[in-house]
């Protein structure tokens, strides 16, 4: 006997991993992306992000075009959760700045890692909603740059 397979249990599943989540987010803050580029901007390994776009595509929340590049897809579900994920990063990036900002002089010749992390991560909401504070850590952490190199 074949027992039905309720929608809802895969789309759960599909959702229900860490790597799904970094995925859906970065493909809602980038638009489209390859395997690679998910990959790095996720910080998830590839087989990773395979497995959890495949998860996310057979649910209905991604597509993929003929190039093999992958986005959400154009149905209500996935512009909710676009949404969700864009207000929750800018709200997340507030205290982050701020955070980073606060902890310059603790973190020293890290800072400028730390800013580089989080613009490769962050850049299109830091670039539309925050681009003078993006421009300010990166700036600082040029300075702080500079400092370790004279070291």
């Amino acid at each position: 006997m074949v027992w039905p397979v309720d929608p809802c249990d895969l789309i759960l599943k599909a959702l229900g991993s860490v790597e799904s989540q970094r995925v859906l987010e970065a493909l809602a803050l980038w638009g489209k992306l390859s395997v690679k580029e998910l990959s790095d901007k996720a910080s998830i390994n590839e087989e990773s992000a395979v497995r959890s776009l495949n998860e996310l595509l057979m649910v209905g929340l991604i597509e993929e075009d003929v190039n093999g590049m992958f986005r959400l897809a154009g149905n209500r579900r996935a512009e909710l959760l676009k949404s969700f994920y864009v207000e929750t990063v800018v709200h997340h990036m507030e205290k982050c700045i701020a955070r980073l900002l606060s902890m310059a002089e603790k973190l020293g010749e890290k800072f400028p890692e730390e800013v580089e992390r989080l613009v490769k991560r962050y850049y299109p909401v830091l670039n539309e909603n925050f681009r003078w504070s993006m421009v300010t850590l990166i700036e600082l952490a040029e300075k702080y740059k500079s400092r370790g190199a004279r070291r």
